[in-house]
C-alpha cells in the first residue's frame, strides 16, 4: 500500500483542513507530467525499472524522473545505469541495497525525520510521530526523531516533503509516497513524499499513513521491496533487478511469499493496528541495524 493502491469512483474529494504546527510552511507540489526523452528511458531499462508509467517532472526544485515509486535526479539515473549489476536471488526475501546508513562501532545514530510543510495538517503529525514511535520500540541502533527547538529545516536527515499527483485513470490506482532514492556516502536518502492528493481522496487514516511513511523510511535508510523481483502486490507486474543499488539478502528473511511485510512494494503491511512490523520486518531490520 507504498506506492499506489486501488481506487474505485467517488463522489467527491475530501480535504483535510490544514492546521498549523512546528513544520514550515513549504508549498505543495502540483506535479506535471512531461515526457522523458529516450536516452532516459534507457539508462532506467538497463537498471531493470519499469518505464511504462515513468514522466518527468519536478521534485524539492530539481528535475527529476517519478519511475515506480520513486523521484530520481537525471545525475542519479546515471549513476544507477554505470552501477547497475544483475543481482540474483530469491523472490520473496527481504532485501537491502549496496548502502547503508552508517552507525558508529559500538554506538548509536539518530536521525532527524520531519515533515517541511504544514500540508498534512494534524493527521500528517500524527502519523509521522506513530512511525517514529513504532522505529524507535525496534531496538535498532539507528533512531528517529523529530525536530527539536532551535532546529531548522537543514537539519532534518529524512524530509517529509508534499506533492499533488492525480490518479492514473487507467490502471485506476494512486500514488501514496515516492522516495528520495536510497542512501548515498554512509546518510540517508534526504526526503520523501506523500501524495496529498491520495492522502484527501482516499480520507486515509492515522494508521494508513504512518505505514506509507514507515515503509518510505525504510527505502530511505536502504531497505528494498521484498517483492522486488515481481512486484506481485502491483498492478503491473515487473522484476525491478539491481536498479543500480544492488539487492542484499538479509540473513534470515523469509523465502516465501511475506504479504504482510512493511516492504512489500504496493500492498500488505501488518493487519495489527498497534504494529507496522510483522516479525519478519523487526528481524530483518534488527539485523542490518
Amino acid at each position: 500500500m507504498k506506492k499506489t493502491k486501488f481506487i474505485l469512483p467517488v463522489l467527491a474529494m475530501l480535504f483535510i483542513a490544514s492546521c498549523s504546527d512546528s513544520e514550515d510552511n513549504a508549498p505543495l507540489e502540483p506535479i506535471t507530467k512531461k515526457e522523458v526523452p529516450l536516452a532516459v528511458i534507457e539508462k532506467l531499462q538497463t537498471a531493470y525499472f519499469s518505464t511504462s508509467n515513468a514522466f518527468l517532472t519536478t521534485y524539492e526544485g530539481k528535475s527529476v524522473v517519478a519511475v515506480e515509486d520513486m523521484f530520481l535526479t537525471l545525475e542519479e539515473i546515471d549513476e544507477l545505469a554505470e552501477k547497475f549489476s544483475n543481482s540474483e536471488g530469491v523472490q520473496r526475501r527481504h532485501y537491502t541495497t549496496n548502502n547503508l546508513v552508517n552507525i558508529p562501532n559500538n554506538g548509536t545514530r539518530t536521525l532527524i525525520v520531519d515533515l517541511t510543510s504544514n500540508g498534512l495538517g494534524r493527521l500528517g503529525v500524527r502519523a509521522l510521530n506513530r512511525a517514529i514511535n513504532q522505529y524507535n520500540r525496534q531496538g535498532l541502533d539507528l533512531r528517529l526523531r523529530r525536530r527539536q527547538a532551535g532546529e531548522g529545516v537543514n537539519d532534518i536527515d529524512i524530509r517529509v516533503t508534499v506533492f499533488q499527483e492525480q490518479p492514473d485513470p487507467i490502471r485506476n490506482t494512486i500514488t501514496l509516497g515516492r522516495s528520495a532514492g536510497f542512501p548515498r556516502n554512509g546518510n540517508p536518502a534526504p526526503s520523501f513524499g506523500i501524495n496529498s492528493v491520495a492522502i484527501n481522496l482516499l480520507n486515509t487514516t492515522r494508521n494508513e499513513l504512518s505505514r506509507t511513511m514507515a515503509h518510505e523510511i525504510g527505502h530511505a535508510i536502504g531497505f528494498r521491496h521484498t517483492d522486488f523481483r515481481t512486484r506481485e502486490s502491483c498492478p503491473s507486474r515487473a522484476d525491478e533487478g539491481g536498479a543500480g543499488v544492488g539487492a542484499v539478502y538479509v540473513d534470515g528473511s523469509p523465502t516465501g511469499s511475506d504479504t504482510n511485510s512493511l516492504m512489500q512494494a504496493c500492498a500488505g503491511g501488518n493487519t495489527n493496528p498497534n504494529q507496522l512490523f510483522n516479525a519478519n520486518d523487526r528481524r530483518a531490520f534488527r539485523r542490518v541495524y
